[in-house]
């Protein structure tokens, strides 16, 4: 499979380029400064369609790792799932927040108060966006707060409307989120085109 990562050079989209070569399959990393010694590395920017279109020709899906940062304009998450879905009609993995949009309902009440603390601001551009990939099909991959280390032995992937109850958020680990949102990249893989979570 030929896997295009937007991103590709942040930590949560090294781990997918790693990841997904050692599966065996063509990365494409996509990012605003590509390695010039890399010949997977491709430079556009995703909030561009054009740009984005010409970076994805001959992909067979589009998993993104783009996140905000400090100095992040507020709207975008927003602008990058629209480029993407203008650029493409291949299928999309998307990364979301646990708690925020569709999740938020299965999350507890201290959850929803840590993430509404913790990202604030951030909040409507994240739903925005995922709400512009679910429309279109895509699948969106819901991860508590990313850290460091190595893949869980515990990883599991649970489509948003298996989840009983109301639960509390867990962090996962960038090279867990690698595994899970490559994972949702398989044909027939259960929680395709919605939300899941990584518990």
């Amino acid at each position: 499979m030929r896997i295009a990562v937007l991103a590709a050079n942040g930590r949560t989209g090294r781990e997918l380029v790693a990841q997904a070569g050692a599966r065996g399959h063509q990365v494409v990393a996509v990012s605003r400064r590509p390695d010039p010694e890399d010949p997977a590395s491709v430079g556009a920017d995703a909030t561009d369609p054009i740009a984005l279109e010409k970076a994805l020709q001959g992909v067979d899906v589009v998993v993104s790792a783009v996140g905000l940062v400090a100095g992040s304009p507020p709207d975008l998450l927003t602008k990058v799932a629209t480029a993407l879905i203008a650029a493409t009609n291949r299928p999309s993995i998307w990364l979301g927040s646990f708690g925020i949009g569709a999740s938020a309902i299965k999350a507890n009440r201290p959850s929803r108060a840590v993430v509404k603390l913790a990202l604030g601001r951030e909040i409507p551009d994240k739903v925005n966006a995922e709400r512009i990939i679910l429309d279109a099909g895509g699948t969106v991959v819901h991860a508590g707060p990313l850290t460091g280390g190595p893949v869980s032995r515990s990883l599991r992937v649970v489509p948003l409307d298996q989840i009983e109850g109301r639960v509390w958020f867990r962090p996962n680990s960038r090279a867990t989120v690698a595994v899970a949102m490559l994972d949702a990249t398989e044909p027939h893989w259960p929680g395709a085109g919605g939300v899941a979570v990584i518990r």
